[in-house]
């Protein structure tokens, strides 16, 4: 332990002046927070607080390089677990506590009772040490010095967008409310490739393997940011329920008797997918008593005599306009099939993922700011045309919409809610805008008023429809 001390101790005499920068950095956005709003304070602090801690980091790092052979430290009487273990140390006592502290302090600054969010602070210093300073750390492992970090951070970001952008051809795949998932995973993937590649230096010094190592995890991390939906990442989700839902709640059929309508919903949304447009009318019944219908993902095939289209999974509100059990499901059909198939009879199979929502209380909506309790801070604002309420937090543990107090408690909830069981944001503001609604000021002010909702439980239900004419079901205006 002496040892370990005296290394540390080092560093401290040597690196104060990247230390104090750093620190610096941290204070500057709240400092300029009076002046700018939550936004503008979140964008700076994601330009100047990174390059500052990656600094740092790679100076920590690199006041005992360990690529190459003659290095004065080689001589010297501790153990390369000791070395580690001291640069441990710093990083802890010069990076995650003052980010900690500081994230503390703004929180309480801005009125948000901190140890209401101390578990949001927790899991965002796992994430931020994930994903900001094992990267930095490994990078410094295997460069000799400041020179190769620069070179080598600006061939990995090239090699980055330029991965990521052959494998999202086809659109990047937003997970909605399931992202926290993905986001897991690649967190996952880095901090296992950058431990391993840091551990490969100090135990061993293999420089060319441990650069194998991040290279593959480099690979790996552009693999895991594009991946489309996965197939289990519903079950995932769902071991995440607050409650069990028996397997014959919430029904979805189709409803012959409103065949050849249509629905009020005219317009197109802008996550909308192309193709044919269908309505198809359902009805969705059985729903437990007080629960709040929300949709995340369908995926549809459609068989007839010229063969079976799919539409993979996708991610927009398809089921929509939720009314006394009557609702509307939207499917886009590619034009060719569609075209082949216009008027024969062809079978239709659909599966929902569904989220099942209670709700927590009722606000009136007062204007300005104010606590939202299980969101944040929330700002309400009356532009020409509309209502709107955005909100902020460390973490969103619940839902908010904004309703006309006399239509009660509304069937549908928004799409996309915050299902995240644990946040998984690594920024160095501790604050970030989480949610927005926004409703037409054709109603008075006075009228409106806010559901605050939580996640309850998720379901999948499939249904199927036989002998359907998908010319019957075509929107006018596809």
């Amino acid at each position: 332990m002496r040892r370990i001390l005296g290394i540390f101790r080092k560093d401290v005499r040597h690196l104060w002046p990247q230390a104090l920068l750093f620190w610096a950095m941290l204070g500057l956005p709240a400092a300029m927070h009076r002046h700018v709003n939550w936004i503008s304070a979140d964008r700076m602090a994601f330009l100047f607080q990174p390059l500052a801690c990656w600094l740092l980091v790679v100076s920590v790092i690199h006041g005992e390089a360990l690529v190459g052979h003659q290095q004065y430290w080689l001589t010297r009487p501790y153990s390369r677990k000791h070395l580690m273990a001291a640069k441990c140390l710093f990083l802890v006592a010069f990076v995650n506590l003052p980010l900690f502290v500081y994230q503390f302090a703004i929180l309480a600054r801005e009125g948000l009772p901190p140890l209401d969010w101390l578990y949001a602070l927790l899991w965002r210093q796992v994430f931020l040490t994930i994903l900001f300073v094992l990267p930095a750390a490994a990078l410094a492992a295997v460069t000799r010095n400041l020179g190769q970090v620069l070179l080598a951070g600006i061939l990995l970001s090239v090699t980055l967008k330029v991965g990521i952008g052959l494998l999202i051809r086809g659109g990047y795949i937003d997970w909605g409310g399931y992202d926290w998932i993905r986001d897991c995973g690649m967190a996952l993937v880095v901090a296992a490739g950058a431990t391993i590649a840091i551990s490969l230096q100090y135990s061993q010094r293999n420089t060319a393997v441990s650069r194998g190592v991040l290279a593959v995890t480099l690979a790996l991390t552009m693999l895991v940011t594009t991946a489309p939906r996965w197939g289990a990442a519903f079950a995932i989700q769902k071991l995440c329920s607050r409650e069990r839902i028996r397997d014959t709640a919430v029904r979805v059929s189709f409803d012959q008797s409103r065949a050849g309508t249509q629905p009020l919903r005219w317009g197109r949304s802008g996550n909308d997918p192309t193709g044919v447009r269908l309505e198809i009318p359902v009805r969705v019944d059985d729903v437990p008593r007080g629960a709040m219908v929300g949709f995340d993902w369908n995926s549809v095939s459609i068989k007839s005599a010229r063969g079976t289209w799919r539409s993979g999974w996708l991610a927009f509100q398809a089921l929509h306009d939720l009314s006394q059990g009557d609702a509307w499901l939207t499917v886009y059909v590619d034009p060719d099939f569609f075209n082949a198939s216009l008027d024969a009879a062809v079978e239709l199979d659909v599966t929902l993922d569904l989220t099942l929502s209670r709700r927590l209380r009722t606000m009136p909506l007062e204007s300005g700011q104010g606590l939202v309790p299980g969101i944040g801070r929330c700002e309400f604002a009356g532009p020409a045309g509309w209502y709107t309420l955005r909100c902020f937090s460390p973490f969103q543990q619940a839902s908010i919409q904004m309703v006309p107090r006399s239509s009660g408690l509304p069937e549908q909830t928004q799409q996309h809610e915050a299902y995240a069981p644990f946040p998984t944001s690594a920024g160095f503001w501790p604050v970030s805008p989480v949610s927005s609604t926004s409703w037409p000021n054709t109603v008075e002010y006075g009228t409106l008023a806010l559901v605050i909702h939580r996640p309850a439980a998720h379901v999948q239900r499939d249904f199927q429809v036989r002998g359907l004419i998908m010319r019957q079901f075509m929107h006018p205006r596809w």
